[in-house]
């Protein structure tokens, strides 16, 4: 309850900032999950389309983290995020047997990050909906550390 209260009397300003460092972070750990095991994938059918569909995760995720959200506002983090939901479509096609648990985990947080966006988009950016965004996207690095960890399990 005391996080509730907290968040309220955050401004909206602060709390964009504070979701522009989430995302720093957020980018660090899919740079960091992008190092892995060369010797563990066969490179074949689905596990090469997996392997395709999580770099182009990456590399969406990465542009997601570097995006001025002051600058470019909810338009271009909405954007930046229906990307990362096209990619994660992709991944589950190819990679569903491979870790569809993990992929699933990730669209859902990713999902209520849109959702969160789309508030602000709709009312307008308050303390309680850019909080709103801001557990959203901290929501996000755990459930994508995990599917890091299995790409590079996997992926050479």
């Amino acid at each position: 309850m005391n996080d509730l209260v907290e968040c309220e009397h955050r401004s909206p300003r602060r709390l964009l900032r504070r979701l522009a460092a989430v995302l720093l972070v957020l980018g660090v750990a899919a740079l960091i999950g992008g190092c892995g095991d060369d010797d563990d994938g066969d490179g074949g059918g689905d596990e090469e389309a997996f392997c395709a569909a999580g770099e182009a995760l990456r590399s969406d995720v990465r542009a997601l983290t570097e995006l001025d959200v002051i600058a470019e506002g909810t338009s271009g983090l909405r954007a930046a995020v229906d990307e990362v939901v096209e990619d994660l479509e992709d991944l589950m096609a190819a990679g569903r047997e491979i870790a569809g648990e993990e992929i699933e985990e990730l669209d859902a947080a990713v999902d209520d990050l849109g959702s969160a966006i789309d508030a602000i988009a709709d009312e307008g950016i308050s303390s309680g909906n850019a909080g709103d965004v801001v557990d959203a996207v901290e929501r996000i690095g755990p459930a994508a550390e995990a599917l890091y960890t299995t790409l590079a399990e996997t992926c050479p």
